[in-house]
């Protein structure tokens, strides 16, 4: 009785591992399926991760393009300012001279080259003619040269409000590329950062799934340990009934036996069954 008791409790004993064991099972697959789904996290953050740190290194490269372009304006500006003061400083030197029209003095020089050619002068008119033309010669040379400086003057400016739109216009695609770059670098940090968060999160679970599966691990020593003492039990209950069934069976057979003996004392008919009892032919003998 106390074997079928322990027996009966090893097996309820048995069925609450199984269900331990079942609830642990049932927590580790909801555990994997939560870090599956993390590990597609952090997928999708590593591919938005490169995609940002690809975008913002382009735009570094933008900034550093921009940055030469911008130097170089700046230097072109400065040198054509320079020259624009140069020939301003000159031009205002020889602006008295650009009352005087360029295209008289041509002409005036052009009729007394004719003059000197087609009448005839004496050697006194013939020489202040030529001091006239010589005089006429360098006033128009200068005035040659002013008037190239104020040409010159009118396009450096033009050059320099030209170079200087540009170089706004750069400044303002800078500005931007620099906006661009710490919008790119605050999406890096929030993805690294959340990446650190989810990695966390996985290795949080690991642990979580070497606990478990280590609880699984013992639940299946006892499991097994108890399956073995149940079989055991099983066993020996078998040998002892089998025991008792042979015990049974030689109690039957004697009292059969003596049954007979008693029959054949009194002088009472006898089977055939009868005499094989008593003369051991039933194989107990």
């Amino acid at each position: 009785m106390m074997q079928k008791m322990s027996e009966e409790d090893k097996g309820k004993q048995l069925a609450q591992l199984f269900e331990q064991r079942r609830g642990i099972i049932e927590q580790l697959k909801s555990i994997r399926a939560r870090r599956s789904e993390l590990l597609k996290e952090i997928d999708d953050l590593s591919e938005k991760l490169q995609s940002e740190t690809d975008a913002h290194g382009e735009v570094r490269e933008r900034v550093r393009k921009l940055n030469e372009e911008r130097r170089a304006l700046a230097t072109k500006i400065r040198d054509a300012r320079s020259k624009l003061r140069s020939a301003s400083d000159e031009l205002d030197v020889m602006r008295p001279t650009l009352r005087n029209r360029g295209t008289g003095l041509e002409k005036e020089l052009k009729r007394v080259e004719w003059r000197m050619q087609t009448e005839p002068l004496s050697r006194e008119q013939e020489k202040e003619l030529l001091v006239r033309m010589k005089e006429m010669a360098q006033a128009l040379s200068v005035w040659k040269k002013a008037y190239g400086l104020k040409n010159e003057q009118a396009k450096l400016g033009s050059d320099i409000d030209e170079m200087a739109a540009k170089l706004f216009d750069v400044r303002a695609d800078r500005e931007d590329a620099h906006k661009e770059l710490r919008e790119r670098r605050q999406k890096i940090e929030e993805y690294t950062q959340a990446g650190k968060q989810v990695y966390g999160e996985i290795q949080g679970l690991d642990e979580d799934i070497d606990e478990l599966e280590g609880k699984v691990a013992d639940l299946d020593d006892r499991i097994h340990a108890l399956r073995a003492d149940v079989q055991l039990i099983q066993e020996v209950e078998r040998k002892a009934r089998w025991v008792a069934h042979i015990a049974a069976s030689r109690e039957a057979i004697e009292r059969a036996r003596k049954e007979a003996m008693e029959k054949m004392q009194r002088g009472e008919p006898i089977s055939l069954d009868d005499l094989k009892l008593l003369y051991g032919e039933d194989g107990t003998r």
